[in-house]
């Protein structure tokens, strides 16, 4: 495969379309946490509960706000994957560094999914008992029944994610081999 052919791959499906799922999960990343919750009686939206340490653990607040970074990150390298041309610098260098960037990117999408299933076992506190954040979504007497389907909307791309930024670096490694060899 042509080093063109896998800088316009990669500006596609790793870009335009990575940005693409980016905007969608980040719109239901707010629709997520804009939603009403009731816990002890009083109905919130799940922003405010993010926050009040009376009902969260700080580690549960600090990876909510590890996992909207997270997509700050990918939205920014979505952007900076757009701009990538391979004019700048020679075919060798080019296909390491895309290796080295979807290896990272793939290690950090690992890590987001490692934080969306501690957000996930993280435990709400209710007058009543303490839940975790799933059975809390699951639950129709603390939160609507919409709200599972928006937190299973927000957290499929990851498998999109993950299997993309392996093949492209497998990809990048193995056009990088081969054009190792021939020199």
């Amino acid at each position: 495969m042509e080093v063109k052919d896998i800088i316009k791959k990669l500006r596609f499906f790793g870009g335009y379309f990575f940005l693409i799922l980016l905007i969608f999960e980040t719109i239901f990343f707010f629709l997520l946490i804009t939603r009403p919750i009731t816990l002890d009686g009083a109905t919130k939206i799940l922003f405010l509960y993010i926050f009040d340490l009376n009902v969260v653990d700080l580690s549960t607040t600090i990876l909510w706000i590890f996992l909207f970074l997270i997509n700050i990150y990918l939205f920014i390298q979505a952007i900076l994957l757009i701009k990538l041309s391979p004019r700048q610098i020679n075919d060798k260098e080019l296909l390491k560094n895309i290796f080295l960037i979807s290896v990272l990117t793939l290690l950090i999408i690992i890590i987001k999914v490692n934080l969306i299933y501690q957000l996930q076992i993280g435990n709400y506190k209710d007058s009543m008992n303490e839940l975790s954040f799933i059975e809390l979504i699951q639950d129709k007497f603390y939160v609507d029944l919409y709200v599972f389907v928006l937190w299973i909307i927000f957290i499929s791309p990851n498998c999109y994610q993950i299997l993309y930024y392996l093949i492209i670096s497998a990809v990048a490694l193995k056009e990088y081999l081969i054009i190792n060899e021939i020199e």
